[in-house]
């Protein structure tokens, strides 16, 4: 673990001494969220080169769909509830403090799961330490073996069934180019609890899609969950808005806006789009 963590560390001081020229050599820019506009140009210097088209949603295949598909393939009862994690099982993406802010609620109720959806080891997709280790440690430690469970990376038409199929996702990222998973959930129907990080404001709607907490605040985390599980929102307002939401991300949407930069582009006009 200490080699793959110098190597992790060697990786990102050379990713950073190759940065600044590397991206200094194009003249336009589009990236995907704000968050991301804001970085590019503190290295830039350069901000009306810069587009923000945010990553499209293929909504042909991300929509509500019928309920049952994940509970029936981990064999649990129609009557459980699933909390859901999808994405590599990494400390920066969040999931080992996923577990700790459910965890509360999985000792109280015995009809709850946390699935996470996403490969163990990172080291080969982000070159961050993964979470996986620690999470098996605290899984055993407080005997949660029944109510958390794993599953390999998901094409998108099973993973869409699996969005359907959980209460509500979780992603308590440090740092969220944008934040994908997110929309696909919502897509299909399913709100998401975030930490204020990285694009992810920009991805939510607060306490319409789902709830955005403050950084590290675990204890708001179990609280917002908590209250989705417990049904203490509209359940049907929030998919409902989640869906709609999700529409505005279309990839019909997403050329529209690709269409317009390279209109602009070859009419030699500079324009900045800071809003999706």
């Amino acid at each position: 673990q200490s080699s793959n963590a110098y190597f992790s560390s060697g990786f990102a001081n050379v990713a950073r001494l190759l940065e600044s020229p590397l991206l200094g050599s194009f003249r336009n820019y589009i990236v995907p969220s704000v968050s991301t506009y804001s970085k590019l140009a503190s290295l830039l210097h350069k901000p009306s080169s810069i587009w923000i088209i945010p990553n499209g949603v293929d909504t042909t295949v991300f929509y509500p769909r019928e309920k049952g598909w994940l509970k029936a393939k981990l064999s649990l009862p129609t009557n459980f509830q699933i909390v859901g994690f999808v994405g590599r099982l990494s400390v920066g993406k969040g999931a080992l403090d996923a577990l700790v802010a459910v965890a509360p609620l999985l000792k109280r109720k015995e009809k709850l799961a946390l699935v996470f959806v996403g490969p163990p080891s990172t080291g080969k997709t982000s070159g961050q330490a993964s979470a996986f280790p620690h999470i098996l440690k605290f899984v055993k430690r407080f005997d949660l073996e029944k109510q958390v469970i794993f599953l390999p990376p998901l094409n998108d038409s099973d993973l869409a069934k699996a969005y359907s199929d959980m209460e509500v996702l979780l992603l308590p990222s440090s740092s969220e180019g944008f934040g994908l998973t997110v929309l696909e959930a919502a897509a299909c129907g399913t709100p998401s609890v975030v930490y204020h990080t990285g694009s992810l404001p920009e991805v939510v709607k607060n306490e319409t899609t789902g709830f955005i907490v403050r950084f590290k605040a675990i204890d708001q985390l179990t609280e917002r969950v908590s209250q989705i599980l417990d049904e203490k929102v509209d359940a049907d307002k929030i998919r409902g808005a989640c869906v709609e939401w999700a529409n505005r991300f279309s990839w019909n949407a997403v050329y529209s806006s690709v269409m317009r930069v390279y209109e602009c582009l070859v009419g030699g006009q500079v324009e900045l789009a800071m809003e999706p």
